[in-house]
C-alpha cells in the first residue's frame, strides 16, 4: 500500500512538473516580440560551426573577385567595373559572406572621381581599411582574394586561421556596418562618459573599441579584449597610426577576461554571448562570466549586443543568434539585472544589465 501511494505521489509530482514546464515555455513564447517571434518555426537559439574554409557560394562572386584581382594586377578598369556590378547585384541576396560589401566599397573607391573619393574617405572604416591594405600595396588583400578563388593556397597567408582573420577584418570593419547596425543609436544607448573605463570583450579588429576611445577621452580607458592575436595586431597598427593612447589591448584565454577586479564602469559584448551561452563548455563558461562580474564595479553595467533568431530566409544577416530572453534569464543567475532593452535592427538587439 505504501509503495502504491509513493508511486502515485511521484507520478503526480512528475505530471505537475511537466505542466509547469509547459506553462513556463508557453509564457516565454507569449512574451516574444511580434516582429521576431511571430513564426513558431523560429528557434530560441541558433548556432552552427562557421570554421569551414571561406568559399564563394555564388559563381558571380568568384567572377567578381577574379576581376578585382585582375584590376590590381593590371590596372584594368573594365574588370573593376564588372567586379563592382557583380558585387552590387549579388550582395542584397547574400546569406553568407559579409566581407563582400567591403570589396564592393574598394571597387567604388578606385572608380570614383577625386571629389567622390574624399566623400568615401569620410567613412572611418573605409579610410582605415584602405590605409591598412595600402601599406602592403594591396598585396595582402590580393593574396586573400587569390585564396578565396583557389588561385593560391591558404598557407600563403597564414593558413586557415590567417584566412579567417583577414575575412573577419573585412566583415567586421566593412564601411556599411554602421548603417546596418545603427551604430550611432547603439552608442547613444550605451552613453559612455569621459573618464570611464570600458571593456570591449571579443573586440575583433576594434570596430567598437575605436568608437569607445572617442567617447571616454584621454582620461578614460578602453580594454580591447580578444583571444585572437591577429585581431589585436590589426588594432595595434590602427591605434599607433592614429596616436590613440587610451586603448589597452588584452590578449586573454577563453576562461578569463584578464582585467583586475572592480576596474570597469561598463563591459560590452557584441555578437558573442551566443557562443558563451551555447558553444562553451561549463568549465570555460562559468569562469569567464565570473571574471567579467569581478571586473565590473558594483552597480556597473554589462551590455550585450546580439542577434535575434528568425526563419532562415527572412534575413541576409550572417551569424549565430540567441533569443534575448535566454540571455536575460541566464545572466540573472549570475547577479545581473536587466534595466534597458533596445531593438537596433530587425536582427540585432541591445540589452543593458546592472551588476547587483
Amino acid at each position: 500500500m505504501f509503495r502504491r501511494l509513493l508511486n502515485g505521489l511521484i507520478l503526480a509530482l512528475t505530471a505537475s512538473a511537466l505542466v509547469l514546464t509547459g506553462a513556463l515555455c508557453d509564457d516565454l513564447w507569449q512574451r516574444r516580440t511580434p516582429n521576431t517571434f511571430s513564426d513558431p518555426r523560429v528557434p530560441l537559439y541558433w548556432y552552427w560551426n562557421t570554421n569551414a574554409a571561406p568559399r564563394d557560394v555564388d559563381p558571380r562572386l568568384a567572377s567578381a573577385t577574379t576581376d578585382l584581382i585582375r584590376f590590381f594586377d593590371t590596372g584594368d578598369r573594365d574588370a573593376l567595373e564588372r567586379a563592382r556590378g557583380l558585387y552590387h547585384a549579388v550582395i542584397p541576396s547574400l546569406t553568407v559572406g559579409t566581407e563582400y560589401p567591403a570589396l564592393e566599397w574598394i571597387c567604388e573607391y578606385f572608380l570614383a572621381s577625386e571629389s567622390e573619393k574624399s566623400r568615401l574617405l569620410a567613412n572611418p572604416e573605409g579610410a582605415r581599411l584602405l590605409w591598412y591594405f595600402s601599406q602592403s600595396r594591396f598585396h595582402e588583400l590580393v593574396q586573400l582574394l587569390r585564396v578565396k578563388v583557389r588561385l593560391a593556397p591558404a598557407a600563403s597567408i597564414g593558413g586557415l586561421e590567417g584566412v579567417r582573420s583577414a575575412v573577419q577584418y573585412l566583415a567586421f570593419m566593412r564601411p556599411s556596418r554602421a548603417d546596418w547596425e545603427h551604430t550611432d543609436q547603439l552608442m547613444a544607448a550605451i552613453d559612455l562618459k569621459r573618464g570611464q573605463h570600458v571593456a570591449d570583450i571579443g573586440c575583433g579588429p576594434g570596430f567598437h573599441s575605436l568608437r569607445f576611445s572617442d567617447r571616454v577621452g584621454d582620461t578614460g580607458m578602453v580594454y580591447a579584449v580578444e583571444t585572437n592575436p591577429r585581431h589585436l595586431e590589426f588594432l595595434r597598427v590602427i591605434t599607433e597610426r592614429e596616436k590613440r593612447t587610451n586603448i589597452k589591448r588584452v590578449l586573454c584565454p577563453f576562461d578569463d577576461v584578464g582585467i583586475a577586479a572592480n576596474t570597469l564602469d561598463c563591459a560590452f559584448v557584441c555578437s558573442l554571448y551566443h557562443a558563451i551561452y551555447g558553444a562553451m563548455p561549463s568549465g570555460l563558461r562559468e569562469p569567464i562570466i565570473a571574471s567579467l562580474r569581478r571586473a565590473i564595479k558594483p552597480g556597473g553595467r554589462f551590455i550585450i549586443c546580439d542577434n535575434t533568431p528568425y526563419v532562415q530566409n527572412d534575413s541576409n544577416y550572417f551569424g549565430n543568434r540567441i533569443s534575448r530572453y535566454l540571455v536575460e534569464d541566464h545572466l540573472s543567475q549570475y547577479g545581473f539585472r536587466l534595466v534597458r532593452y533596445y531593438q537596433l535592427a530587425s536582427q540585432r538587439y541591445l540589452l543593458i544589465f546592472v551588476r547587483q
